[in-house]
């Protein structure tokens, strides 16, 4: 059996190959999960940016509720993916802990809403 190299030694993904590996993930998720991420997360994205200065992605699921999850939770990536190039909202350098016990209280991103009403 053979020895690990080192981390140091290890090829690390070009930053470009990763990011489009990021971005094909995406939309696979997003055709493949069209019809929810237009009839329910979508809307609930919308609804929670009109109210909402600052949001994150547990806000949306909560918008959502329960029974209207989906059949995968990933989608809502690419939701949030489309509300950032709808100019809808834009990614902070913040995250807050998910405070769900199903990811493991994971941190996840904060946006800024642009269409928030009664903020600027």
């Amino acid at each position: 059996m053979s020895e690990r190299a080192p981390l140091s030694e290890l090829p690390l993904f070009a930053a470009s190959e990763a990011e489009a590996s990021k971005l094909e993930a995406l939309e696979r998720v997003e055709r493949n999960n069209a019809r929810w991420i237009d009839e329910v997360a979508l809307p609930a994205l919308y609804r929670v940016a009109g109210r909402k200065p600052f949001l994150t992605s547990m806000d949306v699921w909560e918008e959502i509720g329960e029974g209207n999850e989906g059949r995968e939770p990933r989608a809502l990536g690419a939701v949030m993916r489309a509300g950032a190039l709808s100019f809808l909202l834009v990614a902070t350098p913040e995250y807050r802990k998910s405070g769900t016990a199903r990811n493991h209280n994971r941190p996840v991103r904060v946006w800024r809403s642009l269409v928030a009403t009664g903020h600027p």
